[in-house]
């Protein structure tokens, strides 16, 4: 049986497109069966992939498809459709609360089940739809558990219609399984850590005993090991991340500036307005002084946003303003 050796360096598979290359190798299928049966709870003994090529147009650039979809059948004969991706990426939030997170999985796990043929069949015989999200970040940190089962329920909690369900994954729970054996961990709790932490050497004696364990996992292992010797799979991921890191730094650097505008602008008005020696004066001058300084820093934080290559539609949402005013500063 293969381990990790001490001292590999091998990438990650909570990168998605590691992740789906490993899941999508021609000798995987057991592992993909077993990973599905793991997330949803169902015994499945057959599936099959309905897209596993990955586009070579541009290794960074999230909207390839770095997801799974796929059908499955069941130990009972029942099948079902389940697309199953690696979040690796942290989703930016304007408020406070998943919105943007929970928004899309939302839409997409809708777009699979209305996806389906329906011509000639009752209502009731649609294929139950999983969309299952192993996240590489904490989305719920209120919530104690590290996987989330959601469906469309009542309030009192009845459940309205079973057919479309979202599982979500929070891999970044999951150090608290560092203190229990390998006999007492669930196939889940088995498969987040090697989708997490296969990587980190932190884990690899408990990774190495996993694989042990689990006959699945030591073949992804396999995979694993395989594609981290692939040069230019290497290459493909350091232009990634170097990306993902570029725009991150980027997005919370339009913040900070934005904030910051926020709080000069905000002390110019208290200055002019104490100037005034009145209270219609002070409130005027609050008022001029935090529009002023808010259309400087606006247009500001809109030219150099769109001189780093971010498109109107992300400059607007990310700043919170009308894509015709970011539109009408661009001179678009």
């Amino acid at each position: 049986m293969v381990v990790i050796p001490p001292g590999a360096e091998i990438l990650p598979p909570s990168d998605d497109r590691i992740f789906k290359t490993v899941l999508t190798h021609p000798s995987a299928g057991r592992v993909l069966i077993d990973v599905v049966s793991a997330a949803t709870g169902h015994n499945i003994v057959n599936a099959q992939l309905l897209n596993n090529e990955l586009p070579v147009s541009n290794a960074t650039e999230k909207s390839q498809r770095f997801d799974l979809n796929c059908t499955v059948i069941d130990n009972n004969g029942q099948k079902r459709q389940i697309n199953v991706e690696m979040q690796g990426s942290v989703i930016w939030e304007l408020a406070d609360g998943p919105l943007n997170f929970s928004s899309k999985y939302a839409y997409y796990g809708m777009d699979l089940f209305t996806s389906q043929p329906s011509v000639g069949i009752e209502y009731a015989d649609l294929m139950q739809t999983y969309q299952v999200t192993f996240c590489n970040y904490t989305v719920f940190p209120d919530k104690p558990d590290f996987i989330h089962e959601i469906a469309l329920r009542f309030p009192d909690g009845e459940v309205f219609c079973d057919l479309l369900k979202i599982v979500v994954i929070e891999m970044s729970k999951l150090d608290y399984t560092r203190n229990k054996r390998v006999e007492e961990l669930t196939d889940i709790e088995k498969w987040g850590l090697f989708f997490g932490y296969a990587q980190d050497p932190r884990y690899r004696e408990i990774i190495n005993n996993i694989i042990k364990t689990k006959e699945e996992v030591g073949m992804a292992t396999e995979l694993l090991l395989e594609v981290s010797q692939d040069q230019e799979e290497r290459a493909r991921i350091r232009s990634r991340k170097k990306f993902l890191m570029d725009e991150t730094s980027n997005m919370i650097t339009a913040k900070k500036l934005m904030e910051k505008g926020r709080e000069e602008g905000m002390a110019r008005g208290r200055a002019e307005g104490r100037a005034g020696g009145r209270a219609e004066g002070r409130a005027e001058g609050r008022a001029e002084g935090r529009a002023e300084e808010r259309q400087e820093r606006d247009v500001e934080n809109i030219k150099r946003m769109y001189r780093k290559g971010y498109g109107v539609t992300t400059i607007a949402d990310v700043l919170d303003l009308p894509e015709k005013k970011v539109n009408d500063i661009l001179g678009l």
